[in-house]
């Protein structure tokens, strides 16, 4: 009798810490793949935050007041999910073309190999990446398609052509320019400034007038006179994007930017120096942005993007 009670005691023991136990189990933080946040869909390839903090991780490697996942802010996911939607959008023509990945398991195993070399697992590195294997796959698949791609379009040929075309935007000439400044860029000012444009084209009001007049910018007591600026500086790009399409005399057609709307006056020109061998990693860098634009652009309207 005893002995049956005794058993039947540590059965109700065993029966309560298995039940303990799976309770615990079961409220552990286990994340699969169907519990990542997904923020956005371009047909029916999900987009995980992890997969757009992985990407911020790479951009902001040497931003260290961003380098932290916790200290981004939603204007910054924000910008890195449409980033990653984009890349989708290029990756997704790409895999129709003779650009398309098919070697993926060939980058995987040798990626396992290198691994290996240091006691280090495809588990253990996808972990530190906090990525799925699915989610590292694509990120091959972008790897190498866009590589080939790139390689295809942008070419040595490619790269010289593009210097001689925009030389001065490479070669470290520098524009004297002046401006005329609103600080407002609604549709009364822009006209305004458009009617100041055509009188200063056909001359019936002087450059030194007009600023006295209308400019709103500091530099409207210097006549409107900014100095000397590079394409790379001290200016906003599109400011500068504006004014080096300018020659000597020139007037730019009223454009707006943060600070309101602006009218530039290119003054001269002091040619650069630098050759193609300086700065050709520049022009690379621009070229591939400049490829990449173009193709998501051209193929946004082919694909469903849903943004959470």
């Amino acid at each position: 009798m005893l002995f049956s009670q005794t058993i039947q005691c540590c059965s109700m023991r065993v029966f309560r810490y298995f039940s303990i136990a799976c309770l615990v189990i079961a409220f552990l933080p286990f994340q699969t793949q169907e519990d990542v946040a997904i923020v956005a869909t371009v047909d029916d390839q999900r987009i995980s935050l992890n997969q757009v903090q992985y990407q911020l991780d790479k951009s902001f490697e040497h931003v260290p007041e961003l380098a932290s996942r916790k200290n981004r802010d939603k204007a910054t996911l924000d910008a890195g999910i449409q980033q990653c939607v984009d890349r989708e959008i290029a990756l997704n023509y790409l895999q129709t073309t003779r650009f398309k990945t098919t070697d993926v398991e060939s980058q995987l195993d040798l990626v396992r190999q290198q691994l290996a070399q240091s006691d280090q697992t495809l588990d253990d590195f996808l972990a530190q990446l906090q990525l799925s294997e699915a989610e590292y796959r694509r990120e091959l698949q972008w790897k190498s398609s866009w590589s080939r791609y790139t390689r295809h379009y942008i070419t040595q040929k490619h790269l010289e052509k593009r210097f001689e075309d925009r030389r001065r935007f490479y070669d470290g000439t520098e524009l004297h320019v002046a401006q005329i400044l609103w600080k407002s860029s609604d549709a009364k000012t822009m006209e305004v400034a458009t009617n100041v444009m055509s009188k200063l084209k056909d001359g019936s009001l002087s450059w030194d007038d007009a600023v006295a007049k209308y400019s709103q910018s500091a530099s409207a007591k210097f006549k409107g006179d900014l100095g000397w600026i590079g394409f790379q500086g001290p200016m906003a790009r599109k400011f500068t994007d504006v004014a080096f399409a300018l020659n000597p005399g020139d007037f730019s057609s009223p454009f707006k930017s943060q600070f309101g709307v602006h009218l530039i006056r290119c003054i001269e020109i002091r040619d650069g120096e630098k050759k193609l061998q300086d700065v050709i990693e520049r022009i690379r860098d621009d070229e591939t942005k400049r490829l990449f634009d173009a193709t998501v652009a051209k193929h946004r309207d082919k694909v469903r993007v849903e943004i959470k």
